[in-house]
């Protein structure tokens, strides 16, 4: 039987919007090459802004069966180093609690000053500080030689002492971005930095982070900075993932000014903002679970949040879904929906459908020959990383055998699959999970030793999955 192996690749055009409406039997034959209806394409443009792959774990699946079926869903933006990024409207959101005092506190008003010489005249800044209560010490400030000035003094007087009103904090410097006027065509985001927990105000995390999930809707990202030991971090992660951003865990003060400049670099990269891919199944698919992204189900529609995209960026998404395959094929999986903002364009919204087919044999060589090994490692690489937060979370609680044994199943699994398909990505991740599994002994020798290893796990896991 010939194999028949589905690798889409969908050119998403900087000067154009379109629509890919080919059905299955269409696909398969662009895919393959033969002839058959012709799909509706674009011309190819040098200036695409944003590249997506879906790959099958298997371009042939067993027919009339049940199970699961791992997609893998590649994003890559263009690389556009010569492009002048779009004016920045920023808010930068700082802890002044009393937990900040000393060391801390001169860390990030240092870093925060760095960041401003960072900036240029087309951005503007809005600079929040909490502790008890909220302070607003600027609202959308231009960054010409006045405006940095005015905000650095600002900066140095701010003082440390007081209870932690984040959300408080938060939700205002989103009610500010949302209702300012920086038109479509100027990058929104917020940089929240903490090192502790919030006790004024909002505390749930599933609250804060539906605040930080309508804000991306409406165009704007936050990012995360935890600080030290004793903060939040599932707070942290949640607002990062929900509004779009990235978390990170910045043990050591000291390096607050680097992550906000790769932070800085990062928003000064990115060619598509507020990506999102949905995915609308056929004949009966579910999305049974998406590592490492939030997602949203509605009428039976699964919403995937991705973020913003930058310059070169890659993102490498598993999809695992359940089907239920007939006899005869190709089996309709159903149409993966990728929208996204084209910031070279203003922001203007761009939508490209992509719908995807399996080819269905009753012979089992024909399924296990049609394997994408590079999904398979993707795979194994996620899976391994949703054990280590497992077992994190165990060590969190105390039961450190169970953490053991969490991890002692992962590396076993690890390396049969890296003895079958050698990888530099599995090498590494086994090499993760073996310092994890030496670390629990010094995490159980006090509070702060604890803590550092399930901060840093978690941390690890998260940009695993992230890649």
């Amino acid at each position: 039987m010939k194999h028949f192996v589905v690798r889409l690749k969908l050119q998403l055009l900087l000067s154009m919007f379109f629509i890919f409406g080919c059905g299955a039997h269409s696909v398969a034959n662009t895919a393959t090459g033969t002839s058959g209806p012709k799909a509706t394409r674009a011309p190819m443009a040098q200036n695409s802004v944003l590249t997506m792959e879906a790959i099958p774990q298997y371009g042939v699946v067993l027919s009339e069966s049940n199970g699961d079926l791992n997609v893998l869903l590649r994003l890559k933006g263009a690389e556009n180093k010569a492009t002048k990024r779009p004016g920045l409207d920023l808010a930068i959101v700082l802890d002044r609690s009393g937990s900040m005092s000393g060391a801390k506190i001169v860390a990030v008003k240092t870093a925060a000053l760095k960041l401003l010489d960072a900036l240029n005249e087309s951005d503007r800044v809005t600079l929040i500080s909490y502790a008890t209560n909220v302070q607003l010490h600027s609202q959308s400030v231009k960054l010409d030689a006045e405006g940095k000035a005015s905000l650095k003094k600002h900066i140095l007087a701010i003082r440390s002492g007081g209870s932690t009103a984040l959300g408080p904090a938060l939700f205002q410097a989103l009610d500010h971005l949302e209702g300012g006027d920086r038109g479509t065509s100027n990058l929104a985001h917020v940089m929240l930095l903490s090192d502790g927990l919030a006790n004024v105000g909002p505390q749930d995390p599933v609250v804060i982070g539906r605040r930080t999930s309508l804000a991306f809707k409406r165009g704007i990202t936050v990012s995360t900075l935890g600080v030290g030991l004793d903060y939040n971090e599932d707070l942290m992660t949640r607002v990062a993932d929900q509004g779009g951003g990235r978390y990170h865990f910045i043990e050591n003060e000291a390096t607050v000014a680097k992550v906000l400049q790769d932070e800085l670099a990062s928003l000064s990269g990115t060619v598509a903002g507020g990506t999102e891919i949905v995915l609308r199944p056929k004949n009966g698919v579910k999305i049974t679970k998406v590592y490492g992204y939030p997602t949203e189900e509605k009428d039976g529609i699964t919403s995937i949040k991705v973020g913003a995209i930058g310059s070169g960026q890659t993102r490498e998404i598993v999809v695992k879904l359940a089907i239920a395959t007939k006899a005869k094929g190709p089996f309709n999986v159903g149409t993966f929906e990728l929208s996204f903002r084209d910031v070279a364009k203003e922001s203007k919204a761009k939508t490209v459908r992509l719908p995807l087919s399996l080819q269905v044999s009753a012979d089992a060589a024909s399924v296990k020959s049609s394997e994408k090994v590079e999904v398979t490692v993707r795979v194994a690489e996620v899976e391994s990383s949703a054990r280590l937060e497992h077992a994190a979370r165990a060590v969190e609680k105390g039961d450190y055998v169970g953490a053991k044994r969490v991890l002692n199943e992962s590396l076993t699994n690890l390396r049969k699959q890296n003895a079958a398909t050698p990888s530099p990505a599995l090498l590494q991740q086994i090499e993760d999970l073996e310092e994890a599994e030496a670390g629990i002994a010094d995490a159980q020798q006090s509070e702060k030793a604890r803590k550092k290893y399930v901060k840093g796990n978690k941390a690890r896991q998260y940009k695993s999955m992230k890649k």
